[in-house]
């Protein structure tokens, strides 16, 4: 049904239960690959460059280690997932991009012609959510193919 499924994670709590369940569909659809997403949030590393380097003159340089090491903890992170989805029998692929999370994602799905997008939600408090939004309901509006959300 699904054969490529695309599952976005931050590593929450949230995004920990999408995983049990995208294992889950891998027995109940047949799904054959599984492209893992956590995108390096761009803002994030604005952020953490200017606070580390508010007075460097080297503000690029800076933001470029901030961005390495972002994705080198973010590898580690993953790659306990990606053994054990490919022992289940899928084959994976890793993304690692810098963006906006829920544009990075819709891309990739897109891109990749995915059947489906797996990812988690944080929950927040319905004021939160019409202030900000969430890359959840944003990844929901913008997907072209099924987004399974879960709490």
């Amino acid at each position: 049904m699904f054969q490529k499924i695309v599952f976005a994670t931050d590593f929450s709590d949230s995004a920990q239960r999408a995983y049990e369940k995208l294992k889950q569909i891998r027995t109940e659809c047949n799904a054959q690959s599984v492209i893992i997403v956590s995108v390096i949030d761009e803002r994030e590393i604005d952020s953490l460059a200017n606070l580390e380097g508010f007075y460097s003159i080297q503000i690029e340089k800076l933001r470029e280690e901030v961005t390495q090491e972002l994705i080198k903890q973010t590898e580690a992170k993953i790659e306990k997932c990606k053994k054990e989805l490919l022992e289940l029998g899928f084959d994976v692929e890793v993304r690692i991009p810098v963006g906006i999370p829920y544009d990075e994602i819709v891309k990739i799905a897109e891109k990749e012609g995915a059947g489906l997008i797996v990812m988690g939600s944080h929950g927040k408090g319905i004021l939160q959510e019409l202030l900000i939004g969430s890359t959840s309901e944003k990844v929901l509006r913008r997907a072209k193919c099924p987004v399974l959300i879960v709490k």
